[in-house]
């Protein structure tokens, strides 16, 4: 039995040989079809038979390579495309991370118009503190109903300011509680990375990442003591303005400049406090904008 190879060689040398006789004498077929001619016509069959035959073999061989050639590019361009286990998992932790990022500095710009809200807020009320101040030395305990009716409304109109700052201290804390979270969770992540990562291109946001997590944590912490004190001139705050409403009940109205001019002090160092506090809420949201810029370095390193 005749393998595939051997009938393809078969074919092909009959073919040259029935080419090459019948080239060098076309009588020779003459001869044989006056002797014998149903030879000839399976000679002629045979000859006809190879040419569809290797034919076809040639178009077979031409798809097969062709085929080939494709499966060689797409088996190429898988491995080009082929990534670690790593650096698939890194990837989808700094997508995640980025996401988070943008969030926060969102999150950070609008505490930063609140803050300023605050100061404002603040402004005013001191403002009307020092108008009752100014009432109540002026007229000591010459102040008739009407002063007294006017300085009651604008102690619980303060009263009811300084509640809605207190609205904005819980927002606050819950913001800074999320912002701890966060940077706590990318700075585990980003120092877990790190430890696989031996190529400095790569390492070097690694290392700025850490470092950002880091100052992020720290002045996350210094805010809330911060806020801390601010809970507690809060009181104080309110602990006096309670004071001189009560002196005002009893008609002692001639001690009640006292207490107003403490709260006006705590409600001044309150100020300064969300001052202060602004001004590490703006540092919060630059590094808010180093993270991002580093963890995007980070997936280019890992891309080239």
């Amino acid at each position: 039995m005749f393998t595939e190879h051997k009938s393809r060689a078969f074919m092909l040398s009959f073919l040259i040989t029935y080419i090459v006789a019948w080239s060098i004498s076309d009588q020779f077929f003459g001869m044989i079809a006056e002797i014998a001619p149903i030879l000839n016509g399976i000679l002629k069959v045979l000859a006809i038979l190879s040419v569809v035959f290797l034919s076809l073999e040639g178009f077979a061989h031409f798809k097969f390579k062709t085929n080939s050639s494709d499966m060689l590019r797409g088996a190429a361009n898988k491995l080009k495309s082929y990534k670690p286990e790593r650096t698939i998992r890194a990837e989808k932790e700094i997508n995640t991370d980025v996401k988070n990022d943008k969030k926060e500095k969102k999150q950070v710009n609008k505490s930063l118009k609140e803050t300023k809200r605050e100061i404002n807020t603040i402004d005013d009320m001191n403002d009307n503190l020092s108008d009752m101040e100014t009432l109540l030395k002026k007229k000591g305990s010459n102040l008739d109903n009407n002063d007294i009716g006017k300085l009651r409304h604008d102690i619980r109109a303060l009263s009811n300011e300084e509640k809605a700052l207190d609205s904005s201290d819980q927002i606050l804390t819950d913001s800074l509680n999320l912002y701890k979270l966060r940077h706590t969770k990318q700075l585990e992540e980003t120092r877990n990375r790190l430890e696989s990562v031996r190529d400095n291109t790569e390492r070097r946001p690694l290392l700025q990442l850490i470092d950002d997590h880091k100052k992020a944590l720290d002045i996350i912490a210094r805010i809330k003591n911060l806020e801390e004190k601010g809970k507690e001139l809060h009181r104080e705050f309110r602990r006096n303005m309670s004071f001189a409403m009560i002196r005002l009940n009893q008609n002692q109205a001639p001690a009640a400049p006292g207490y107003i001019n403490r709260a006006r002090r705590y409600l001044s160092e309150f100020q300064n406090a969300i001052k202060h506090q602004r001004s590490m809420e703006r540092d919060l949201l630059d590094i808010a904008k180093k993270t991002i810029y580093n963890l995007k370095q980070e997936k280019d390193a890992l891309d080239s």
